[in-house]
C-alpha cells in the first residue's frame, strides 16, 4: 500500500517537474510552443494521418461488410425478407464532414492542417 502510494507521489513529482521545464521560455516562444510546432510541422506526422486514413476507410468498409451480414443473419432467423440494400441496420460510421452519398474511398487529399512555422 505505502509503495503504491509513494509510487504516484513520485510520479506527480515529475509530472510538475516535467510541465515547469516546458514553460521555460527560449527566445519568444516556451518550449512547450516549440515542440508542438515542430510536431506539427514533423513529416512524420502525414505519415500517421495517412495511415489513420486508411484504418478507417477499412474499418468503414468492414462495418458496411459486417451490418450487411448481421441484416441478413436475422432476417433468416426471424424468418422475414432479407433487406435489398446493405445498409439496413441502424448505424454507419461517418466522418463528420462526409455526405450521404459519398462512396467509400481514400481521401484525395491529406485530412489533417499543417500549419506554417512562425517567424
Amino acid at each position: 500500500m505505502i509503495k503504491e502510494l509513494l509510487f504516484v507521489v513520485k510520479m506527480l513529482a515529475v509530472t510538475v517537474v516535467v510541465l515547469l521545464f516546458l514553460q521555460v521560455r527560449v527566445g519568444e516562444d516556451t518550449i512547450e510552443n516549440h515542440f508542438h510546432e515542430w510536431v506539427q510541422t514533423s513529416v512524420f506526422v502525414g505519415f500517421f494521418q495517412d495511415t489513420a486514413d486508411a484504418f478507417l476507410v477499412a474499418g468503414k468498409a468492414s462495418l458496411t461488410k459486417a451490418t450487411a451480414k448481421a441484416s441478413v443473419a436475422l432476417a433468416r432467423i426471424t424468418k422475414r425478407k432479407a433487406p435489398a440494400d446493405d445498409r439496413s441496420l441502424p448505424f454507419q460510421l461517418k466522418r463528420h464532414n462526409e455526405s450521404e452519398d459519398e462512396e467509400d474511398q481514400m481521401p484525395s487529399a491529406s485530412t489533417h492542417i499543417r500549419t506554417a512555422p512562425r517567424e
